[in-house]
């Protein structure tokens, strides 16, 4: 065989092992690229299919220089999922006593200060009018309402609603008012209690508590007017507990109308003025 001969017979055996290669290369990378996307649809969640992930093994860290230039991609741990629930998930028992022991402490101080107070005395005589023969001396009840510090109640409720200082009691020391207004300053039958500065102590008093209210009654003994002769029912408080008690001064009658002088404290200025 020539030279020339020899020469063509190697190039055309290098052009085969040339070719034989690539076609063997070209069938790896198509079978990485299914065996990747394999490994990727397993997973929730994952980053851009590399041939790190053949391995399954964390991909190396990006330079600092390089990974602040590149957008956020999820990390290879968050690629992956836990055999067991994050710790996090799992709730203590102390944390759920202690839980309840702060909700039942909350309803403690919401019972214990917004409840309303005060009521009538049974069968001494209800509303305005009496509707028996009382003699003097006799106990009517204590003032309905919840008490409110002072401060708080005129300027918060009262600036949106002046009806309310109509009916809310001032005790001498101008510390504390008994308000037995609605939340929005009208008086009803009854008082429910419950402060719309303490949330969920409306909702509790009108739901839960509902049939803690008081009557009101006590609440509507006017002023004497001109002639009438004077005061049939007197106020005492007591700071201590900050309860108004009202009895009678004198005797009355069946249908006979009850009076009460309001003190130094009431605004009288609304006296004479017609009624809306």
């Amino acid at each position: 065989m020539t030279p020339a001969a020899t020469s063509g017979t190697t190039v055309v055996l290098v052009v085969i092992i040339l070719a034989m290669l690539a076609s063997a290369t070209s069938a790896f990378e198509v079978g990485a690229i299914a065996v990747t996307r394999t490994s990727v649809l397993r997973r929730s969640i994952g980053p851009v299919p590399t041939s790190s992930s053949l391995f399954d093994v964390p991909p190396p860290t990006w330079p600092s220089s390089l990974s602040s230039l590149m957008p956020f991609m999820p990390s290879w741990h968050d690629c992956h999922e836990s055999s067991s629930p994050p710790s996090y998930l799992h709730i203590s028992p102390r944390i759920l006593t202690g839980s309840a022991s702060a909700a039942l402490t909350y309803l403690s101080l919401v019972v214990s200060y917004d409840r309303p107070r005060g009521g009538v005395v049974p069968n001494a005589g209800l509303g305005l009018y009496a509707t028996s023969t009382m003699t003097c001396g006799t106990l009517l009840g204590t003032y309905p309402g919840v008490l409110r510090p002072a401060r708080s109640f005129h300027d918060g409720k009262c600036r949106t609603y002046p009806n309310a200082v109509s009916y809310s009691w001032m005790f001498a020391d101008g510390a504390y008012v008994i308000d037995p207004t609605d939340e929005y300053g009208e008086l009803r039958d009854v008082c429910r209690g419950g402060n719309p500065n303490v949330p969920l102590s409306l909702l509790i008093f009108s739901t839960v508590l509902r049939s803690w209210g008081v009557s009101t009654a006590l609440c509507r003994i006017n002023e004497p007017p001109m002639g009438a002769g004077g005061c049939s029912v007197t106020a005492r408080e007591d700071l201590g507990t900050r309860e108004v008690y009202l009895e009678l001064t004198r005797d009355v009658s069946p249908g006979q109308e009850l009076y009460l002088d309001y003190g130094l404290n009431y605004d009288r200025s609304g006296y004479g003025r017609p009624v809306p």
